[in-house]
């Protein structure tokens, strides 16, 4: 294996980061874990390091070697402070759509005039909030807010419509921009 395979990424002062049966735990000012299957990859933890690298020559586990990366750099980020939020608009034309937060539920009523109300799952600790016809959604976790975000606009897809006619839902429109920390 060459040695230009081997992705290194510093772990920051006040950041420690440890691996339990196959969770990852990153700990700073917020606490964010995850599980990962090392199947392709090895993974390292030295004192002020982490060593990622692809056991074959394939490119598939350079690129898992890459995503795991990519998501330890984002909990390292939510680990030291950084919220992630996505922006979500609620539109419609034709029947007023309402958005309640219910405990770790969403719930969206009168969707095209619906008498049953749609529903979409809050992931982890992440907050929802819902200010006029704009939705937040934040959280220290990025894959937690953006798959929440994912589940309101998907509780909201109609099918079997032309969308360019039927544009009521709740669509994503920023995604992921980094506050505090």
């Amino acid at each position: 294996m060459k040695e230009k395979n081997i992705i290194k990424i510093t772990i920051p002062e006040n950041i420690s980061i440890k691996k339990e049966n196959g969770k990852i735990i990153v700990k700073g000012r917020n606490e964010l874990s995850r599980s990962f299957k090392e199947n392709d990859i090895s993974l390292t933890i030295s004192e002020r390091e982490i060593e990622i690298k692809p056991i074959s020559k394939k490119k598939s586990a350079y690129a898992k070697a890459k995503t795991c990366a990519s998501i330890i750099e984002n909990m390292i980020m939510g680990a030291k402070g950084k919220e992630y939020v996505y922006t979500l608009e609620i539109v419609y034309s034709h029947f007023p759509i309402s958005v309640l937060v219910k405990g770790d539920k969403i719930e969206i009523s009168n969707l095209r005039g619906g008498k049953k109300p749609k529903i979409a799952k809050i992931i982890g600790n992440t907050k929802v909030e819902v200010k006029g016809k704009n939705v937040y959604v934040r959280s220290y976790d990025k894959y937690a807010a953006g798959q929440t975000a994912a589940n309101i606009e998907n509780a909201t897809k109609i099918s079997q419509t032309d969308r360019r006619i039927f544009q009521d839902g709740v669509y994503i429109v920023e995604k992921a921009k980094e506050e505090g920390g």
